[in-house]
């Protein structure tokens, strides 16, 4: 691998997981193809962290459902592949308080997060799903921090919880997903009005309902689309979805 190449996948210059050829060159096309999901010519999307469970744990309280005008605070282990089980959450934060800690437009929407800790191993590495609207994330939850219609929330979404966004996570992560990988990560944004846009956001919505398990014909038909829209062949799909044995064939 050049050094330029090595260069435009990160700063620090570090040697992707790439065991072959066939890898390599699926890395080497993708990222000479598809914007990154930070740059202007693409999703021009910027993560980042809201709470730190550690610096703002005295702000914690009990979640209880009774009181007004508290925050349920998301952890990363509460967040799963298109869902978000906030009836899990133990903890909160009254609002006034998080008003000084974040901007408050940021708990008032619907935004994208995805999971820091993840592993190569686990079934996916990037988990993504929609924070609602009312809640609040400590620092093992990255969200979104730029403002996106709802539609194309949904069909980012898609393509983030993709066998190839994960694909090619992979071969950069050991055991955090960072917001500087991210921003590099190459994800194609579909034209608004096209059939593929429609069709991502459409698949994402009812697997965010139904779970990946239910939903598991949806997710296939998402992954064959997003392999599409990421400019893969049959062949190096195929060599993707081989790479994932953990996660059933049907």
């Amino acid at each position: 691998m050049s050094r330029s190449r090595l260069e435009s996948w990160n700063d620090d210059l570090a040697v992707p997981e790439i065991r072959d050829s066939t890898a390599l060159a699926i890395v080497s096309s993708v990222a000479g193809r598809v914007p990154s999901i930070g740059d202007a010519a693409g999703w021009h999307v910027r993560f980042g962290r809201e709470l730190n469970a550690t610096d703002d744990r005295p702000h914690f309280v009990a979640l209880d459902q009774r009181r007004p005008h508290l925050l349920p605070v998301v952890e990363g282990k509460l967040l799963s592949p298109f869902q978000v089980d906030v009836a899990k959450a133990t903890t909160a934060i009254p609002i006034a308080v998080a008003e000084r800690l974040v901007d408050r437009a940021s708990f008032e929407s619907r935004r994208i997060a995805y999971r820091d800790v993840a592993s190569a191993t686990n079934k996916l590495t990037l988990i993504a799903a929609l924070l609602p609207a009312g809640t609040i994330s400590t620092h093992t939850v990255f969200v979104s921090k730029t403002a996106l219609a709802d539609q194309d929330q949904w069909c980012l979404l898609g393509l983030m919880n993709s066998m190839v966004a994960n694909f090619l996570v992979r071969a950069r992560v050991m055991t955090h997903v960072t917001a500087a990988l991210m921003a590099r990560l190459p994800v194609p944004r579909p034209q608004s009005d096209s059939a593929t846009f429609s069709e991502l956001a459409a698949l994402s919505k009812v697997i965010a309902s139904e779970g990946v398990s239910r939903a598991w014909r949806e997710y296939a038909r998402l992954n064959a689309i997003g392999a599409i829209a990421y400019g893969l062949t049959r062949d190096q799909f195929a060599y993707i979805t081989d790479t994932f044995p953990l996660i059933d064939d049907a």
